[in-house]
C-alpha cells in the first residue's frame, strides 16, 4: 500500500485541522505521485470505458440510502456499492476474482501432489508484430488451443482414443494404426492416466505490440520423462496449427516447461495469477523486457492524469478484445477428484458472484447518499477510508467540513449526514430541534 497516500493521521478530531490533511491531498494532485491505488485505477479505467466499469465501486445498490465503511482482516472498505465483475479490465475486481481463483488452485495443486501425481507448467506463446491487432491475436491463441484439444491427436494423447486408451504406445497399438492407415498419428507418449489442465489467457504489451499467450498446468500420473515428452508434443500441435492459420513458425525457444515438484515453492507457479505481482514494478527492467500488463497500461494513463495519454488507447483496444472472455478453464474434472465439497462450490462461483461477494467485518459507520456523492465527485474515496481507520466517524466528518463538505455526525445511526448539524433543547415535557445559530 502507497504510504504516502494512505497513511492515516494521527491526529484528534476535536475540531481542530487536521495536519497531515494538506500533505495527503498535495500529494494527490501531484503528477508524479507514488503508484495508484486499486481504487483510483478502477476510476480511471471507468471514464476510459464507461458502461458497468463506470459505475462500479461508486454507484449505490439498488435504493439504498447510505454506504457503509466496514473494518476488515485485509483493512477497511466500503461496502453496499455495485461492482461489474469485470476480470479484465477492473482492477478492483480482477483482484477479488485472482485470489479467489488462486485459493482454488493451490488446493487442486496441493492435492494432486499429495496424491503423486505429475503436474507440468507449460507456457505457449504465438509469434507478434506491432502492426497486428489484439482481437486477432487473441482469437489465434484460443482458436488454436481448442483445435488441439479437439484433434484426434491429441486425444490419442491423453488416452481418450478408444485404441490408445486401451493399448497405450507398444506394438499392438501400432498394427491396429497401421492396419487403419494411421500409422503416422501414433504419440510417442500417451498418458492412459491423463487428469486434467488448468489454463490461464494473458497478454501484455511491448515494442512488438501485443503478446498474448497461454499458461497451462498439466496433470497426469506418468513419469516425469512421460510429462515432458507430451508437453513437447503439445508445443509440436500448438506450433503447426498457428503457422497453418497464417502466422508465421513459432519458435523452439519460446517453449518453456517446468515440472512442478515438491520440493519448490509453489508461489512461483501460481505468480501468474497473482495481480500483486503485475501491480509491482512497472519500471522495473523486467517490466521492461517483458512488455507492460494491461494494469501497467492503466497506471501510465492515471498519473499522466491524462485521458489522452497513447496507454488509454491501447487499454481501450485490450478491453473490447478480451469483454466476455474466459481467462481461467479448470478442465477433466480436477475440482471434483482434488477439493472438498465447499471448495467446489466455490470453484464453481461466478465471476460476477466473486465480485459481488459481502466481506466480513466491524462496520466503523455509515455515509448518507449525498456526503458520498460529494466523497466520489472530489475522488476522496481513499482519503476517507485512511481517516475511518485511524479516528472513526467523527474524525471522517471534522476532515469533510474542513474540505468544504458542510456535515455532522448522527451519532445514533453511525452515519455521517449532509448539512448543518441540528441542535436539541430539552424540555421537561417534550424535546424540539432548532435550526444552528
Amino acid at each position: 500500500m502507497c504510504k504516502t497516500c494512505h497513511t492515516a493521521p494521527k491526529a484528534g478530531v476535536s475540531g481542530k485541522k487536521v495536519p497531515e490533511l494538506d500533505t495527503l491531498v498535495e500529494n494527490v494532485a501531484k503528477k508524479d505521485f507514488v503508484r495508484p491505488s486499486l481504487s483510483q485505477l478502477r476510476r480511471v479505467g471507468g471514464r476510459l470505458l464507461g458502461g458497468r466499469e463506470c459505475q462500479c465501486g461508486r454507484a449505490i445498490i439498488g435504493s439504498g440510502s447510505a454506504v457503509a465503511l466496514v473494518e476488515g482482516s485485509d483493512g477497511t472498505f466500503y461496502s453496499g456499492l455495485q461492482s461489474c465483475g469485470n476480470v479484465w479490465s477492473c482492477p478492483v475486481c480482477q483482484f477479488k476474482i485472482l485470489e479467489h481463483r488462486a485459493r482454488t488452485i493451490k488446493g487442486i495443486v496441493h492435492n494432486a501432489l499429495a496424491d503423486n501425481c505429475r503436474i507440468g507448467f507449460v507456457t505457449l506463446t504465438v509469434p507478434h508484430h506491432a502492426f497486428q491487432k489484439l482481437d486477432d491475436l487473441r482469437g489465434l491463441v484460443t482458436d488454436s488451443m481448442r483445435k488441439i484439444r479437439q484433434s484426434r491427436y491429441y486425444r490419442r494423447m491423453i488416452g481418450k482414443d478408444s485404441i490408445a486408451g486401451e493399448f497405450g504406445v507398444n506394438e499392438q497399438t501400432t498394427l491396429k494404426l497401421e492396419s487403419r492407415g494411421r500409422a503416422r498419428s501414433i504419440p510417442s507418449v500417451i498418458l492412459s492416466r491423463f487428469k486434467g489442465d488448468i489454463r490461464t489467457l494473458e497478454v501484455t504489451h511491448g515494442k512488438n505490440g501485443w503478446h498474448p499467450h497461454l499458461h497451462i498446468l498439466f496433470f497426469a500420473k506418468c513419469s516425469e520423462k512421460q510429462m515432458e515428452v507430451f508437453t513437447r508434443e503439445v508445443f509440436s500441435l500448438w506450433a503447426k496449427q498457428v503457422e497453418k492459420a497464417g502466422f508465421g513458425k513459432c519458435s523452439s525457444k519460446a517453449f518453456r516447461y517446468d515440472a512442478v515438484k515438491k520440493d519448490r515453492n509453489l508461489a512461483d507457479y501460481l505468480a501468474k495469477w497473482d495481480l500483486a505481482k503485475e501491480m509491482t514494478g512497472s519500471g522495473s527492467k523486467q517490466a521492461k523486457k517483458s512488455g507492460r500488463t494491461p494494469m501497467q497500461l492503466l497506471c501510465e494513463v492515471a498519473q499522466s492524469r491524462n485521458d489522452s495519454h497513447p496507454s488509454s488507447r491501447l487499454f481501450r483496444e485490450y478491453a473490447k478484445a478480451f469483454k466476455g472472455k474466459q481467462k481461467i478453464t479448470i478442465n477433466g474434472g480436477l475440482e471434483r477428484e482434488y477439493l472438498t465439497t465447499d471448495a467446489q462450490l466455490e470453484a464453481a462461483m461466478s465471476d460476477e458472484k466473486i465480485a459481488a461477494e459481502k466481506q466480513a467485518g466491524k462496520v466503523i459507520g455509515y455515509l448518507a447518499k449525498a456526503v458520498w456523492r460529494q466523497v466520489i465527485i472530489s475522488h476522496w474515496e481513499d482519503l476517507v477510508k485512511a481517516h475511518a481507520e485511524s479516528g472513526g466517524m467523527e474524525e471522517v466528518t471534522d476532515v469533510l467540513n474542513d474540505l468544504g463538505v458542510e456535515c455532522y455526525y448522527d451519532i445514533s445511526l453511525m452515519m455521517v449526514r449532509a448539512g448543518p448539524e441540528k441542535r436539541t433543547v430539552k424540555h421537561p415535557e417534550f424535546s424540539i430541534c432548532l435550526p444552528p445559530p
